[in-house]
């Protein structure tokens, strides 16, 4: 249920009492990793979520996902490819709040710059795979504009917490929905980059196989390259070892204007094929709480 369609005596519980203890706790963390030193912070909390992790539903859904995605695993295997993974959720909340030391430091190594064209806009697709949060730095590197779109968290007081953090430092940030697609197409337009995080559930996006199983996935960037001629970037973050970070450009790669739906459908499915490869080299980098495949695996 929305917050919007809740009775009026739980929306007032919800946005006078829950949310500001949500944001208070925020703050508190937020200021303790602030003040602890970027790979402290980045192994403490990769050590706690290692260790609450298990006991969240999430992990549950997470060795159901895994399972289906990679049956050939023994259970002993998953167990330490989920754990792995609340360890890299972890480090990625430690490092959040340090991004900038990061990006100036020898523990960040991004290859593929060359590959970028300065002179026109196009597009970086990604997903959340190692330190996502990493991705957006690109932007700094080539010093051009660039605008990524989001999901308002629910929780408006933590939603202007992430607004600051992302917004500034040459990014734009666009609601998803009727926002995020004007925006997308102005700023590629206008020469920027546009990011975008493609391994999620969209309802509005078009089915492509994934794992084997048809999910909505996100063409909106493929229909713009077709239409516009610019360049599809795919770029993949990967967590080396500790707080250490490779983000990986790949070379341009364009949409022929003359792409009828069947091959843009080809062309999603060739995105997906692509992330089916990086989560099989690294599963414990990639976001198995995700409902990829909505509520439609076995004992979901």
């Amino acid at each position: 249920m929305s917050f919007h369609s809740k009775p009026a005596y739980q929306r007032w519980f919800i946005a006078g009492i829950i949310w500001p203890l949500e944001a208070a706790g925020l703050f508190l963390i937020i200021g303790a990793l602030r003040i602890l030193p970027r790979r402290a912070a980045s192994f403490l909390m990769g050590r706690l979520l290692r260790s609450l992790g298990p006991y969240t539903r999430w992990h549950k859904r997470s060795l159901q996902h895994l399972s289906f995605a990679l049956p050939d695993l023994s259970p002993s295997e998953a167990q330490q490819i989920i754990g792995d993974m609340w360890e890299n959720l972890g480090r990625n909340i430690g490092e959040y709040f340090h991004l900038k030391s990061l990006a100036k430091s020898p523990d960040l190594t991004i290859s593929g710059l060359e590959h970028i064209d300065k002179s026109k806009g196009g597009f970086l697709i990604s997903g959340h795979f190692g330190n996502w949060e990493l991705t957006p730095l690109i932007m700094n590197f080539t010093k051009i504009a660039g605008g990524l779109v989001y999901r308002p968290m629910n929780n408006p007081i933590a939603n202007r917490v992430f607004q600051a953090r992302v917004s500034g430092d040459n990014i734009s940030i666009f609601e998803k929905g009727r926002e995020g697609a004007a925006g997308m197409l102005r700023m590629v337009k206008d020469g920027g980059l546009m990011l975008l995080l493609s391994d999620q559930t969209l309802r509005e996006g078009s089915p492509a196989p994934f794992f084997g199983q048809d999910v909505p996935t996100a063409t909106s960037h493929i229909k713009l390259a077709a239409k516009t001629g610019l360049p599809i970037y795919f770029v993949r973050s990967q967590r080396v070892s500790g707080a250490q970070h490779l983000v990986k450009i790949s070379p341009p790669l364009y949409v022929e204007k003359a792409a009828d739906a069947e091959r843009q459908a080809q062309y999603a499915a060739d995105m997906n094929r692509q992330f089916e490869d990086w989560i099989r080299e690294t599963p414990s980098q990639w976001l198995w709480p995700h409902r990829r495949w909505g509520k439609s695996l076995p004992n979901e």
